[in-house]
């Protein structure tokens, strides 16, 4: 018999143990919180299945239009933020949903930037610009260049041109128009620009030259690693970086889901 339970921390007091977490299972958990007891809640899933709905899904009662709705994923905004936004979706899709969600059908996830200037990083040098949108679409995202956005409602786009996109998933990566300060200008900003598009894939404009692909990435990896504060935070971030490199994983969960044995 285990003395120790990873995740359970060692208490006095007594140890209540839930086997499921449906109605009963819940309802009894929240009856003895604060009563004096450890509750230990266990459930085969990370989640809480509202079972009186479950028809409802075998009929077509629920909209699965909705849930198409929401893996369409529609970036505004072609600049950095949208670009390298664009780029860590678009890899989230290939490595990581796979594991973490194989119930979902990825083949319907869709990522797609609107850009209203005819280039992405306009900031940036033709050349930069030029690469970054070669890296997004081998990466599978969809650059839609000269479209503006007018609006959104929560559930449609609409677009310059008249037409509507369908999306529950909106990210705003436009930015905002900064208020002018007396005597600065760009030369403020750094001594060049970097940006990453996904894994080796990115782009940097120096003072001295342009860089592409794995030596840009390797570039703005190192420039990042060296901003961060005290020398064990460097070290902590790059372990981190190097496990998510060669495992194509990342060490962060929201949720979790239990490996099936067979």
């Amino acid at each position: 018999m285990l003395s120790y339970i990873p995740n359970i921390p060692q208490s006095e007091k007594k140890r209540i143990v839930v086997a499921g977490s449906g109605f009963a299972g819940l309802k009894l958990v929240r009856k003895l919180i604060g009563k004096g007891f450890q509750i230990v809640l266990l459930d085969k899933n990370n989640f809480h299945q509202f079972q009186p709905l479950l028809y409802q899904v075998a009929t077509a009662g629920l909209d699965f239009e909705k849930i198409e709705q929401y893996l369409n994923i529609i970036l505004v905004g072609g600049g950095p933020t949208g670009v390298e936004l664009a780029g860590a979706l678009a890899e989230m899709k290939k490595y990581i949903f796979p594991k973490d969600y194989p119930e979902l059908d990825l083949s319907k996830m869709r990522i797609a930037l609107y850009e209203a200037s005819p280039r992405v990083l306009a900031s940036m040098s033709e050349e930069a610009s030029q690469k970054a949108l070669e890296y997004l679409e081998k990466l599978g995202v969809e650059v839609h260049l000269n479209t503006a956005v007018l609006n959104y409602n929560g559930s449609c786009l609409k677009l310059a041109d008249g037409s509507t996109i369908s999306s529950r998933t909106v990210i705003w990566s436009a930015g905002i128009k900064a208020n002018p300060i007396a005597g600065l200008n760009e030369k403020c900003f750094g001594r060049g620009k970097r940006l990453i598009d996904g894994r080796n894939l990115a782009v940097a404009d120096l003072p001295f030259g342009k860089l592409k692909g794995i030596f840009a990435w390797v570039l703005w990896s190192f420039v990042h690693l060296f901003t961060i504060v005290g020398v064990k935070n460097r070290l902590l971030i790059f372990l981190n970086w190097s496990w998510n490199y060669f495992t194509y994983d990342q060490s962060l969960r929201l949720l979790i889901k239990p490996k099936m044995k067979h």
